[in-house]
């Protein structure tokens, strides 16, 4: 069955600054189909345009796509202690600039990743859930 169409199919992401936690909090991703990673590389390409109209553009369409991909959440706990229930219209509450940005990069190159190793591996498993969250790249700006 194809990623993008495999309910089972998901992967995760940790923050860089969060892989040292015990349990890291993490972000659960759906697998993209050809029309929504051309969407998700379209706004990864326009970052730099996006900047140009304004930091609220740019994040707010950041956001946005993420939100298309992220199916859940792990180990989120809040300031006061408390497991932070998944909710998508949250996502601005919880993560700076930079992390957004960390994200939107690390999903992009996660589906890359994934598709370059399914040609190479014909037999590997449908959903990378039993791997270990991968931690997503540093960028330096959103």
């Amino acid at each position: 069955m194809p990623l993008a169409i495999d309910p089972a199919a998901r992967f995760k992401i940790v923050l860089a600054s969060d892989a040292e936690k015990k349990p890291p909090p993490t972000f659960v991703f759906r697998f993209a189909s050809n029309r929504e990673f051309k969407a998700l590389a379209a706004v990864c390409d326009q970052v730099e345009e996006l900047q140009s109209q304004g930091a609220a553009a740019l994040l707010g369409k950041m956001e946005e796509t993420l939100k298309l991909f992220m199916v859940g959440w792990e180990n989120m706990v809040g300031s006061e202690g408390g497991e932070i229930p998944y909710e998508p219209d949250e996502l601005d509450a919880l993560l700076n600039p930079a992390e957004l940005s960390e994200l939107l990069f690390g999903v992009m190159e996660h589906v890359q990743v994934e598709a370059e190793e399914r040609k190479k591996s014909p037999s590997q498993s449908r959903s990378s859930t039993g791997k270990s969250a991968k931690t997503a790249a540093r960028r330096k700006s959103a």
